[in-house]
């Protein structure tokens, strides 16, 4: 009698052991498809990130007017991207608009032109200023809402140096 009850466990053990491992393995694949479906959808939006980290500058130099120059740009370590600190992108730019207006006050030459400032964060929309500079004095002058800002730039300023060079 018990080997006529061995014999008719032993199937039935055998095959729940095999369905009892089908699912545990089952689970196991589940969850290891899982970590790999989350693994491929996390470095894809690092992928799309590090393009848009890296790409943004092109982008902005090849939206500028045709007499736009870049006088400076920042590179920057970005939060919460480790990528960056390997290399660090451009994260703003600063540009000037070739068509400027010289005008004469007070004995000394002003021009005028447009300075825009890009920023990462903005995209490709820039912060616009219309500025004036004095090259014999150093003197920059930004047109504020609510009067005008006089600022003395150092030797060796960009700005100096691609305005006033031919002065």
């Amino acid at each position: 009698m018990q080997t006529m009850l061995t014999l008719a466990l032993w199937p039935s053990l055998t095959a729940g052991c095999v369905l009892l491992g089908g699912l545990l393995l089952h689970k196991r694949l589940m969850l290891l498809s899982a970590c790999l479906s989350a693994l491929l959808v996390f470095s894809g939006i690092a992928g799309i990130m590090a393009y848009r980290d890296y790409s943004w500058s092109t982008a902005v130099y090849n939206a500028l007017p045709a007499g736009s120059q870049v006088i400076w740009q920042q590179h920057a370590v970005l939060a919460g991207h480790p990528w960056t600190r390997l290399y660090a992108p451009v994260t703003a730019v600063r540009t000037i608009n070739h068509s400027s207006v010289t005008m004469e006050a007070n004995g000394n030459q002003l021009l005028e032109f447009e300075l825009q400032d890009f920023d990462l964060h903005n995209g490709l929309q820039p912060v616009s200023r219309q500025v004036m500079l004095n090259c014999e004095r150093q003197d920059m002058v930004l047109r504020l809402s609510d009067g005008i800002l006089i600022e003395t730039l150092p030797n060796g300023d960009p700005l100096l140096r691609i305005l006033c060079q031919a002065d």
